[in-house]
C-alpha cells in the first residue's frame, strides 16, 4: 500500500493556517509538515497510532497534535 504525503502546493496553503512551530521550553519544535504527514499515514494505513513510523516523529507527539 502506498501512503501519500502532502504535496508542496497543498502544504503552502495549509501551513498558513497552522499554529507556529514552537517547542516547549528546553525542547525543540517538531516540523508541522512531518506531523501532518504522520497523521495522514495513520489514517491511510488504518494502523494504530503506536505504529506510526519514526520518520514522522514520536507517535505520541503526532497523536497529541492531532487531538489538539
Amino acid at each position: 500500500m502506498e501512503i501519500n504525503e502532502i504535496d508542496e502546493t497543498s502544504w503552502k496553503k495549509l501551513k498558513t493556517i497552522l499554529p507556529a512551530e514552537n517547542g516547549r521550553q528546553g525542547r525543540p519544535s517538531i516540523d508541522n509538515r512531518k506531523i501532518i504527514n504522520g497523521i495522514l499515514w495513520r489514517f491511510q494505513s488504518k494502523e494504530a497510532w503506536r505504529n506510526i513510523p519514526e520518520k514522522y516523529g514520536k507517535w505520541i507527539t503526532v497523536y497529541q497534535r492531532f487531538r489538539r
